[in-house]
């Protein structure tokens, strides 16, 4: 009888073991593969606000007022050309950027610039990129839909590392972009240290004609603006010193007769006129014979690499190339070009990645006192 219980166990087991077998072994074939937890990418943006975005990051969008800056920056990234879609016309014309994504035509969408909130959202990016001062008009009603944004500023060497750094979050290359802030700082300060000492420096007058609205104006930077900030760093006394804040002020000509400038800059941020014509107009007037910059043919035109696109290409702005507008007028204010083609080729080879051959291309379509 013993026996027979026994035996009756062993096969009720049996019967329990193959049943949880079977049970799970149809479980593992309905459930499948273990689905991967959600990876995201940690960003801080100008604003301090600190973002959690999925990965991977595949579709960006520069859009908005001051989108160019941003884009040049974006375009330092080797993973750039395949992640940004939707550009304005003005960069796609560009130069420069024309040499660093073959592709840059397909990404043309018109009236990117000005993009309407649900127009933006409608092409489902992971990412929206903005100057900070568009969070009210553009950035919140985008929030609101869900899309991820990021907001930078560029305008001043303090945010300059922090906001290299955002994107290259963005872009996932934080090495990259530790390589460039390194090249940036480097730069600078080696710059910014030749003229620690100088006690004679030279003063100078950076001008933007003005022809908005159909009338013609000078008009100078404050003294907290990036031009005014490189100029004193290349060995310069900026008048513009005597001016406030971080926006443009207007100049007159017996203003600048007082000042008497040794050197003028010169940008118009468009091609009609364009700088070189501003320039040959400032010397052959009889207005600015006085002046000194005037009499000693130390009148320069800013270079520009996007020639035609606004504020796109001109060296002085807070996009990428203000470092390469450093070296430029430290070689015009000091009368002393020494390497100066040299480290131009080289940051367009190392930041921009374009051959030696790109690079020259580029450098024959410069316009501006180089």
């Amino acid at each position: 009888m013993f026996e027979l219980n026994n035996q009756k166990t062993i096969i009720i087991v049996a019967l329990l073991v193959a049943i949880i077998a079977g049970g799970a072994y149809h479980i593992s074939r309905n459930q499948g593969s273990p689905v991967e937890a959600t990876q995201y990418t940690t960003v801080t943006d100008c604003l301090n606000r600190t973002l959690q975005i999925e990965t991977p990051i595949e579709k960006i969008i520069f859009t908005g007022r001051g989108h160019a800056l941003t884009v040049s920056v974006a375009y330092l990234f080797d993973t750039a050309p395949e992640k940004i879609i939707g550009l304005s016309d003005t960069i796609i014309k560009s130069s420069l950027f024309r040499a660093v994504d073959p592709n840059i035509s397909e990404k043309l969408v018109e009236g990117a610039m000005d993009m309407g909130v649900e127009e933006i959202a409608a092409q489902d990016p992971d990412v929206v990129v903005l100057k900070s001062y568009l969070k009210a008009d553009v950035g919140d009603p985008l929030e609101s839909l869900g899309v991820n944004v990021v907001y930078l500023d560029l305008e001043d060497l303090g945010s300059y590392t922090r906001d290299v750094e955002t994107m290259g979050a963005l872009m996932g290359e934080s090495e990259k972009a530790e390589a460039i802030i390194d090249y940036y700082q480097s730069t600078y300060e080696s710059v910014e240290a030749r003229h620690t000492t100088t006690t004679d420096a030279p003063s100078v007058l950076f001008i933007y004609y003005n022809t908005k609205g159909g009338t013609a104006s000078f008009m100078s930077p404050g003294a907290a603006w990036l031009q005014t900030v490189v100029i004193k760093a290349a060995g310069g006394d900026p008048l513009s010193f005597e001016l406030e804040g971080t926006g443009w002020n207007n100049v007159n000509v017996e203003q600048i007769a007082e000042w008497n400038p040794e050197i003028i800059f010169i940008v118009t941020y468009k091609p009609d006129p364009s700088c070189m014509e501003v320039e040959n107009l400032i010397k052959s007037d009889e207005l600015w014979q006085n002046i000194d910059a005037v009499e000693n043919d130390r009148v320069y035109s800013v270079p520009d690499d996007c020639f035609g696109t606004g504020t796109v290409g001109s060296w002085d702005t807070s996009g990428s190339r203000w470092i390469l507008c450093l070296r430029w007028m430290e070689a015009k204010i000091n009368g002393d070009d020494t390497r100066l083609l040299e480290d131009i080729e080289e940051f367009y080879v190392d930041l921009y990645g374009l051959s030696p051959s790109e690079t020259k291309t580029l450098l024959d379509v410069i316009v501006g006192d180089i």
